[in-house]
């Protein structure tokens, strides 16, 4: 699935009327709950400066359907032993993102501590004007590494 993400959005915070310690601590508190609940920063607020793919999704467990924490190693398809960029998926929810070219062909590594699990070849969209967001998910078996 592939979303277009608005190229300019801002955040409001909200204004201080008084300056007393009260009403700092509770905006600091609330900015850190945003944060540590998932109500921060979404991708929506994120600009860049070229178009770029916002490469995302979810690992599981092909045996038990449950997500499973992974390093998503993004790779050169010329050269494996290439790393471009990595996320590890998170060991919670299941999922990663990580930001590519459009329009090139990368190697995704799935792999963990006893090594490769799986290896997909992709092909980011050309895009002239947006940051284009693009979901992938992914099952792993986790009984075997190559």
């Amino acid at each position: 699935m592939i979303n277009k993400i608005p190229a300019t959005l801002s955040v409001a915070l909200p204004k201080l009327r008084r300056k007393s310690i009260i009403s700092k601590i509770t905006l600091a508190a609330a900015l850190a709950a945003g944060l540590v609940f998932g109500t921060g920063v979404s991708h929506g607020d994120v600009k860049f400066s070229k178009p770029v793919i916002l490469l995302q999704g979810t690992v599981h467990a092909e045996q038990t359907g449950k997500v499973y924490s992974v390093k998503v190693s993004i790779r050169s398809t010329e050269n494996a032993d290439q790393e471009i960029t990595s996320s590890v998926s998170n060991s919670e929810t299941g999922k990663y993102l990580v930001i590519l070219a459009p329009n090139t062909k990368y190697l995704v590594r799935l792999q963990n501590a006893a090594g490769v699990m799986k290896e997909v070849s992709i092909q980011t969209p050309a895009v002239t004007n947006a940051t284009v967001q693009v979901n992938k998910d992914f099952t792993v078996n986790t009984n075997s590494a190559k």
